[in-house]
């Protein structure tokens, strides 16, 4: 007999979030905000770089940032500052994905309970979540940083279903990536 599936669970970053979209429309209106610093490099330029040295999420902004600015030379801002900008306002780049809300209330009306497991750092995190203003259905959060665990390690999805009282084989798991899991702890 196959059990039946009570929890699904999401990713965020690329599932949940438009990711790509949304960075770019962040990076733009980065570019704007900082142009007098960025005399001699287009929109289009910048825009390819941090995309390329961000290698879609798994570089965290420091590093972006930092070797930016020293490739282009650039001393009249710091990485700092760059930094500070995309943390405290990347959220209001998020876009969700196609139909999320009308999804989520249909999920919901259906039972399901619902979380989200990402990586990343917490505060960051929960304000692309309320960005998306998906935090009302979901019955689980957790994130990396506040777990002490990243994907793909099994603990973390462990600790989610015992929240939803739920066993592995009655869950579903939606990503944009696949990664072998890891039984690391």
């Amino acid at each position: 007999m196959v059990p039946e599936t009570k929890a699904l669970l999401f990713d965020l970053d690329g599932t949940l979030l438009e990711r790509d979209r949304s960075v770019r429309l962040f990076v733009k209106q980065q570019y704007q905000k900082y142009s007098h610093h960025f005399k001699d490099i287009s929109e289009n330029h910048y825009l390819h770089t941090f995309i390329s040295l961000d290698q879609r999420g798994y570089v965290w902004k420091d590093k972006v940032y930092q070797t930016m600015l020293e490739n282009y030379g650039i001393t009249d801002i710091s990485w700092e500052a760059l930094l500070d900008d995309y943390i405290h306002n990347f959220h209001t780049n998020c876009l969700p994905s196609n139909n999320l809300d009308a999804v989520f209330n249909i999920l919901k009306e259906m039972g399901f309970a619902l979380g989200i497991i990402t990586n990343g750092f917490t505060e960051f995190q929960l304000k692309n979540i309320k960005a998306l203003g998906i935090e009302r259905y979901m019955d689980v959060i957790l994130i990396s940083e506040k777990e002490g665990l990243k994907k793909p390690n099994t603990a973390l999805f462990q600790r989610t279903l015992k929240v939803l009282d739920t066993a592995p084989d009655q869950s579903i798991y939606v990503g944009d990536t696949f990664i072998e899991p890891s039984l690391q702890v």
